[in-house]
């Protein structure tokens, strides 16, 4: 039942000349090129995303059971085109969105491309779907169980993206799949899965306009590469994952940090977020810590985020080193007319504000000096 077959079907793929795209042909041109081998397409055997009736619905199904799903669909460009397809689903059924709290930018991005209304409260009473994120950055769940009760009628898309590995180990947070209509998952942020790797879990009920939905919206050229690892990852953490989070949480527990820092409670210990000294900055911790080749998932005015797996939790003694240098005392009206030196991101929502390279302009700067504790990337 846990064989990840999809896998194995590509794995046992050793043609003699290989004439179909992609044109790298499979062969390991250079390090680049080490994972060529299971980059295929759409071949006798291998199946198709767009209609899966073979190893991919397979590998869907194991996928479903694994996460406590009633269907599940891939994804292989990101919990972006995930939402996008849950959006365009639940608009075949509700009138309105309600948009609660917080969200990726690509939630407003879906429903102002498909047109469609949207608001911040809840309604007491219509067709409507509430969209909400949980986790958040900072690895804080919200009640979705609650949220259901409260709005039994409305349809729940929970974008869960960081949260994929959840139902691998009781020691997790219990996973939106339980209580939501379709919740989003992006695989690769917390499991050994190439970028790009999401899923979509949804009711039986919105499955077939799911499915309808992902054909208009995803690509027809989907990465196999990708869909390989979700399904090796998938069988893996089925069968390590309590073990795995199990030492995650010891090595955690076990973890001293230099004087001043602190770790802040939340609801998934794996995301390990670090309070920084009150003399400091998030950011200037990480740049001195890049500077030791050490890098965090996120940095911000206070604190710093890093995603802890069993693949590098025994590299938790570098956070050991860390260090918390005074910051430079840059005016932010100092930057106007300068260009950016990385890229700066307002989170939430995650939307990039302005890219490295580009001018910050007045608009640019008075969000900046408005919003300066929710830009990452800041570098004073």
């Amino acid at each position: 039942m846990k064989e990840p077959l999809l896998f194995k079907t590509i794995d046992e793929y050793d043609p003699k000349a290989r004439f179909h795209m992609p044109s790298h042909n499979g062969k390991n041109i250079s390090p680049l090129y080490a994972s060529a081998k299971y980059d295929i397409t759409e071949l006798s055997f291998s199946d198709n995303l767009q209609a899966p009736c073979g190893v991919i619905a397979d590998a869907e199904k194991k996928m479903a059971r694994a996460v406590g799903a009633e269907r599940t669909l891939f994804f292989t460009a990101g919990a972006t085109s995930a939402i996008f397809t849950a959006i365009l689903t639940a608009s075949y059924y509700v009138d309105d969105f309600c948009v609660m709290g917080t969200v990726h930018s690509s939630v407003i991005n879906a429903l102002e491309v498909l047109k469609l209304n949207y608001y911040k409260e809840p309604k007491k009473q219509g067709k409507q779907a509430l969209i909400l994120t949980s986790p958040d950055y900072y690895g804080v769940v919200a009640d979705i169980e609650n949220l259901k009760k409260l709005y039994p009628e409305a349809l729940l898309i929970v974008d869960e993206a960081h949260g994929a590995h959840f139902p691998y180990s009781s020691l997790l947070p219990q996973s939106a799949v339980k209580y939501a209509d379709m919740a989003v998952q992006s695989m690769h942020k917390t499991m050994p899965v190439y970028t790009g790797g999401a899923l979509l879990n949804v009711k039986e009920e919105y499955y077939l306009k799911a499915v309808e939905s992902r054909r208009k919206l995803h690509t027809s050229s989907p990465s196999y590469l990708i869909m390989a690892s979700m399904d090796k990852a998938r069988a893996d953490f089925e069968e390590n994952g309590e073990r795995y989070y199990l030492e995650i949480k010891e090595k955690i527990s076990a973890l001293r940090l230099p004087n001043g820092f602190s770790v802040v409670k939340n609801d998934d210990f794996s995301r390990l977020v670090i309070a920084v000294p009150d003399h400091t900055t998030g950011y200037a911790v990480a740049n001195a810590a890049q500077e030791k080749g050490i890098y965090f998932e996120m940095a911000d005015s206070k604190r710093l985020v890093a995603i802890v797996t069993p693949f590098n939790v025994d590299e938790l003694g570098y956070l050991q080193t860390l260090e918390a240098p005074t910051p430079k005392k840059i005016s932010l009206a100092s930057l106007l007319g300068t260009t950016a030196k990385n890229d700066l991101i307002l989170y939430p929502p995650g939307a990039v504000l302005i890219k490295k390279g580009e001018i910050i302009d007045e608009t640019t700067l008075k969000v900046l000096e408005k919003e300066k504790d929710r830009i990452i990337g800041l570098w004073t």
